[in-house]
């Protein structure tokens, strides 16, 4: 245990108590850290990371936990930990500043502040001294020292530039946009993007990017292109065949450090699994290949086994290091694999091509360290049909593979769970659930997602307001847009799984409190609640990057509550909501894929449909037909909402008119298949 002991010892984040220990002289974000900058005439460094994240553990060892460094910081500046999980605001902002002034960001991530809260410049992952380049944390702090001392008015002047920069709005286009033409512009700079090996866009490090895939898919079905096809179906098989996912215990790690999806950064987070299982859900609605279905299980398996809590709801995030390794939980030399396997490990070597000097090398040297990513040769097929053996009794040889290697990794220190239950991730996953429970019938997974929203129900949401976190029992601070923006999704979602209209009505109310206190007056919506800011000027996520941003989700919340509820309103907040982006949308529209998925729906069709039916089997074969095609062409409304409906009947309406009622399921697939 260390011997020092900060202001982060009262906090109840994982990421901030990690640094607990540290003897550099931490702050949480608070009122307090800034009025002792002013009072003693300091800038503040500020450092923003999160629990799982690698590169912070590599700071944290080199930097913070060197007494040197901590006397160093603490006579330059006042020093404030940030969880980016706990307090994406924050995040939000200072990641924006990054993004501007160098071009990328990452994390963690660090910014020099006035004590007004103004960046003055900002840095990723920072080396105790300098090497290769690049400015170590020491040197950093002498030049900003003097800097500050010399220089202090130039240095506010940039600061009050940068924060008038980011608060910027993006231009409006001279002339009004035709989105429909969009999804085809989508589709080309996808695919000017593709990487056509393993699938997957640009070539290292890879991201799943999930929302990609979705577009492609509805791409497909409006366009008929086989290549917006072959380009999702490719990339989801390839990840699931690759080393970025855990063949052993399911789930998939954060991105490829590869072109091939071999070598992971090996931290899983929950946002990854959630989106994943709903794309994956609807590649299977799409083409009816058991291949996705069994890898929505899979997820499905690895969140209940790994990442729920006993209540129901789900943790953010398993770390990517174990005793002080990146990946040493998941990796085997071939020594291990011999002795684990004995006879089958010839076969086993076939399936999973596993060398003595290793596909993982040592991060610093690059040298091989003799231990192995499991990744599949090919497709199960190929692989049965290369060593002669049927794929079903292939798949239970596997099976067998996976059971063994599974209950050694156990007795292995398992990576640490980051324990954060937070709304709009938890959100994600009750939304990625009930879409597997449709496209599958999944009865785990559609008792998992409400148990989700049950959980963020009770304790996150009062009459009119939704709070971001819950940890170890005690809420976090005020939620933000994707907070509201992906609860509306899932309670859509759970609303088209299950007919319950408690589930719609909840949505209805969250998404008029989303218009009336986060809409800009100029269109879209602000990333945190009106009069609630702690950043110096108030921001807007657009782009949509590892997860959707809170924009591209309420437009495609509203892109279907249009048609299931009674609000005049919606057409005029979505028409300014595109309009506002429209000038970045036309320029890059692959950078707006979950935003592209809504302007897909808005352009139709999109039918609702429901019904007063009788005979109740008939009644549940029409909803599973319905439910197959749901996310694409339908939406089902529970019965009896429209007035005229007929016994036997099956009413259609879009977003105009209705059709005349049809009184038999076979004359609806007729009409629904034309």
């Amino acid at each position: 245990m260390s011997e020092y002991r900060n202001r982060l010892a009262n906090e109840k984040s994982p990421y901030l108590l990690q640094h607990a220990g540290n003897p550099v002289d931490w702050y949480p974000w608070s009122d307090e850290a800034f009025e002792k900058a002013r009072k003693e005439d300091k800038p503040v460094f500020l450092s923003i990371g999160y629990s799982t994240c690698h590169w912070c553990h590599v700071m944290e060892r080199e930097s913070f936990e060197d007494p040197a460094v901590a006397e160093k910081m603490k006579e330059v500046f006042v020093s404030i930990k940030v969880d980016r999980e706990e307090r994406p605001d924050i995040d939000h902002f200072y990641m924006n500043v990054i993004q501007m002034l160098n071009g990328s960001g990452g994390w963690p991530l660090n910014v020099i502040l006035t004590p007004d809260r103004q960046p003055i410049f900002a840095l990723t992952y920072i080396p105790k001294v300098s090497r290769q380049g690049q400015m170590g944390i020491m040197e950093l702090c002498d030049s900003v020292k003097e800097l500050w001392k010399d220089r202090r008015s130039d240095l506010v002047e940039q600061a009050g530039k940068i924060v008038e920069s980011v608060g910027q709005q993006a231009p409006s286009a001279s002339e009004s946009t035709e989105y429909r033409s969009l999804l085809g512009s989508a589709f080309d700079a996808l695919s000017r993007n593709y990487e056509p090996d393993f699938g997957g866009f640009g070539t290292r490090p890879k991201f799943p990017t999930p929302h990609n895939l979705s577009f492609l898919l509805r791409h497909y079905l409006r366009s008929g292109e086989k290549k917006s096809l072959e380009m999702a179906e490719h990339t989801l098989r390839s990840m699931r065949e690759g080393g970025i996912f855990d063949q052993v215990g399911f789930g998939f790690h954060r991105y490829s450090t590869d072109v091939s999806w071999t070598v992971p950064h090996f931290e899983k987070m929950l946002y990854d699994q959630a989106l994943l299982l709903r794309t994956y859900s609807e590649a299977y609605m799409v083409t009816d290949n058991e291949f996705y279905a069994d890898v929505a299980s899979e997820i499905v398996q690895f969140m209940a086994k790994e990442l729920q809590s006993p209540d129901g709801a789900f943790y953010s995030a398993l770390d990517a290091d174990s005793e002080g390794e990146e990946g040493k939980y998941y990796t085997w030399s071939t020594t291990e694999l011999r002795v684990l396997l004995g006879n089958d490990y010839e076969l086993f070597s076939r399936v999973y091509p596993v060398t003595d000097s290793g596909n993982y090398h040592d991060e610093a040297t690059g040298r091989p360290t003799g231990k192995n990513v499991l990744r599949m040769a090919g497709s199960i097929d190929k692989i049965a049909e290369s060593v002669g053996m049927d794929t079903a009794r292939l798949q239970q040889a596997i099976e067998r593979f996976r059971k063994v290697l599974l209950e050694a990794r156990s007795s292995r220190k398992r990576p640490g769970v980051d324990n954060k239950v937070l709304t709009d991730i938890n959100s994600l996953v009750a939304s990625g659930l009930a879409v597997a429970y449709i496209a599958t019938g999944n009865g785990q997974a559609l008792e998992m997602a409400e148990r989700t929203i049950n959980f963020i129900q009770e304790r996150l949401v009062s009459e009119d307001r939704v709070m971001h976190s819950w940890i170890d029992g005690r809420k976090g601070s005020a939620g933000f847009l994707p907070d509201y923006s992906f609860l509306v999704c899932a309670l859509i979602d759970l609303y088209q799984a299950t007919l319950d209209r408690s589930y719609l009505e909840s949505a209805k109310r969250l998404n008029r409190i989303i218009i009336e206190e986060f809409g800009n007056p100029a269109g879209g919506f602000y990333f945190t609640r009106k009069g609630e800011t702690e950043i110096p000027a108030p921001t807007m996520d657009d782009t949509d990057g590892a997860v959707p941003s809170g924009n591209s989700m309420c437009v495609f919340n509203l892109a279907r509550l249009r048609l299931l509820v009674d609000d005049p309103d919606i057409p005029g907040v979505i028409e300014k909501a595109l309009s506002r982006v429209d000038y970045n949308l036309s320029r890059n529209p692959m950078y707006f894929s979950q935003l592209m998925c809504a302007i897909d729906m808005l352009n139709g069709p999109l039918d609702c449909v429901e019904w007063s039916i009788r005979d109740d089997r008939m009644s549940a074969d029409l909803m599973n037909f319905i439910r197959r095609k749901n996310y694409h062409r339908f939406l089902v409304k529970s019965n009896g909402t429209h007035v005229g409906v007929h016994e036997d009947a099956i009413l259609v309406c879009g977003e105009n008119s209705c059709l005349p009622g049809m009184r038999t399921l076979e004359e609806f697939k007729k009409w629904a298949c034309a």
